[in-house]
Order: C-alpha cells, then sequence, then structure tokens
C-alpha cells in the first residue's frame, strides 16, 4: 500500500527479525497516523529535496519486535513517529545536512557512524518536535553533532 509520493507501508514493516522469529509486526491505527504523517513531512519532502532513493533500513516496531532488535522501550519506532534511513551516494553526514538544508521539521535526528556510511534516525511527532541532533561514533557513545 502506497502511503506517499515516494513511500510504501511494507518499508516501515519489513523486519528479517520479524519474519525469522515469527513476530507480528503490522501497526494499528495510531501508528499508522503516525507513519503517514512522518512520510508527508519528513520522507517525501527529503526523498524530493536529495533526488535520490532514501531507503528505510528500520521503520515501524511492533513492542516484541522492539524487544527482540533490543530497541528502547520508549522508541518513537514502536509508535511509528520514527525511520532509520539511508540515501544512496550519502553518508549519514551528508544526510543529515540535506535535512538542515531542505528546512525540515523533526523531533530527534541521530547519526549512526562508521559502518558502511551509517545511517539516520529520524522522528517526527505531531505534538511538537525538539530539533534534537546527535551523533552515535565507532565506540557506541552520543554527543552533539557538529555538522
Amino acid at each position: 500500500m502506497k502511503i506517499g509520493k515516494h513511500f510504501y507501508l511494507n518499508e516501515f514493516t519489513e523486519s528479517a527479525t520479524a519474519k525469522a522469529k515469527n513476530i507480528g509486526n503490522f501497526p494499528g491505527l495510531d501508528a499508522l497516523r503516525s507513519i503517514k504523517f512522518l512520510v508527508d513531512k519528513v520522507l517525501d519532502p527529503l526523498r524530493d529535496a536529495v533526488g535520490v532513493p532514501v531507503h528505510i533500513t528500520s521503520g515501524y516496531r511492533s513492542p516484541c519486535l522492539n524487544k527482540e532488535v533490543g530497541g528502547q522501550p520508549t522508541s518513537d519506532h514502536v509508535l511509528g513517529r520514527a525511520a532509520d534511513i539511508k540515501a544512496d551516494g550519502l553518508d549519514a553526514n551528508q544526510l543529515m545536512k540535506e535535512v538542515l538544508a531542505a528546512g525540515l521539521e523533526f523531533d530527534q535526528m541521530i547519526g549512526y557512524v562508521p559502518e558502511k556510511g551509517g545511517h539516520v534516525h529520524i522522528s517526527w511527532r505531531e505534538d511538537g518536535n525538539r530539533k534534537e541532533i546527535f551523533w552515535v561514533g565507532k565506540t557506541g557513545r552520543y554527543g552533539k553533532w557538529k555538522g
């Protein structure tokens, strides 16, 4: 099912772990609504701005799947408000710069480095966005992103 200009719902729900462990991973109505907001407010505009495909490496996670992959119990992934993304030809640092250059609203943007260019966690909340930016390096330690 297409949920935006460039994205399909299955991109948010596919999970090798869920498949291997036979864990259901389909969002309820509230999470579906949040996914749609994330696509409309962040992901589709980002895809238009960068001009290359944006891939979701982790989207919605059911509570059971989130626990299985070691996610935080309060993760925005469980609520459909977050996605981990990569973009063709851009490393995590470049992708974060593109989000800011496009003037996109977000709650949290976390760059994960370093292997294979890393990925970016980005979230959006209907009830207000903090525009927090962090960086996670090789050691797994959080820090402020310096761009």
